[in-house]
């Protein structure tokens, strides 16, 4: 090849390459072009609710553009994730995602409509929520150890709450009993709202839930917290042991919130994505707003987000193999 042919077919490639950046550039500079939904895959209210809501408001700010939450709850929040899943991939249709739904509804359910591997992708760990044991004011103990003992000497009697059947909550309540070698009985509810509300009249007697969703019922001494499911104990609750001083480290774990857009949506608009909501997620004002509810804001990157999906994904597969939960 001749050194005109090679000039002309650099000319070509160059002219390719600035074709490619500038229209990712058109693509970036244009977006968004219309409002923004972030689906929620849950009822309204509590923290997977009120996290968006904030941090949408001011992203609207940012863009000119409205930030719409719109609530899909159902089936373990798998219509909400499949209906992003099968949404356009432009970057206006978002998915407000928690642990339960990526790391824990595809290792239990075998027949989904979509696959959250595949058809999502990750765009930012906005926060995580610590966990707290609660019982109720009828069960007759004070602390961890008297509540493990008076369940040992109930097997099969003594029931615990969930938000429904395969969610963390119900997970880690699985976990307690096996690292505990406790037996109890499963009372699954819609939602932990209702599981809360029988929590406090006695008709379940503990619930394993974050602390953000329960902190006033707790500060108010409707229900007795036995100890946070964390590494160390919480600043909102510096009296309560956790359960690694109490020797179970392996009950320690955080709930997370996320945002996942669809597959095939644009680098660059992910890139602006991501970039934002965790410039909104580290700022003062919201770290303001959620830390009095326990939540600690991380606005992590797209990889971070991606390996803690993997290491809480193996940790669940294993909770759910081992103690046999299933689901139709």
């Amino acid at each position: 090849m001749n050194i005109y042919r090679l000039s002309q077919l650099g000319r070509y490639v160059s002219a390719a390459i600035l074709a490619l950046a500038s229209g990712l550039a058109v693509a970036q500079a244009a977006y968004p072009s219309k409002p923004i939904r972030i689906i929620v895959p849950f009822a309204a209210g509590g923290t997977a609710d009120n996290l968006p809501r904030a941090l949408g408001a001011i992203l609207s700010q940012k863009y000119g553009q409205p930030v719409v939450i719109e609530n899909k709850p159902g089936a373990a929040s798998m219509l909400g994730a499949e209906y992003v899943a099968k949404s356009p991939a432009d970057g206006h249709t978002l998915l407000l995602a928690t642990s339960s739904t990526l790391a824990v509804v595809p290792n239990l359910y075998k027949k989904m409509r979509y696959d959250s591997g595949r058809d999502l992708v990750s765009v930012s760990l906005l926060a995580t929520s610590p966990s707290i044991l609660m019982v109720s004011n009828d069960v007759p103990v004070n602390n961890f150890k008297e509540f493990i003992d008076y369940v040992k000497q109930r097997p099969g009697q003594v029931s615990f709450a969930s938000a429904g059947v395969g969610g963390v909550i119900h997970l880690h309540s699985e976990l307690f009993q096996s690292q505990t070698g406790t037996r109890m009985i499963h009372v699954p509810y819609q939602g932990s709202n209702l599981a809360l509300g029988d929590l406090q009249t006695g008709r379940v007697q503990m619930l394993i839930d974050i602390i953000g969703s329960n902190y006033g019922t707790v500060s108010q001494n409707k229900v007795k917290v036995l100890a946070s499911m964390s590494e160390k104990r919480l600043p909102l609750l510096p009296q309560v042991p956790s359960v690694a001083e109490l020797g179970y480290p392996a009950l320690a774990g955080d709930i997370w919130f996320a945002i996942s857009a669809p597959a095939k949506t644009p680098p660059a608009i992910l890139q602006k994505l991501q970039q934002d909501f965790a410039e909104i997620a580290r700022s003062h004002e919201i770290i303001e707003k959620f830390a009095p509810l326990g939540v600690e804001m991380v606005g992590s990157t797209a990889n971070e987000m991606d390996a803690i999906i993997q290491r809480d994904s193996s940790r669940w597969a294993a909770v759910i193999r081992d103690a046999g939960v299933q689901v139709e």
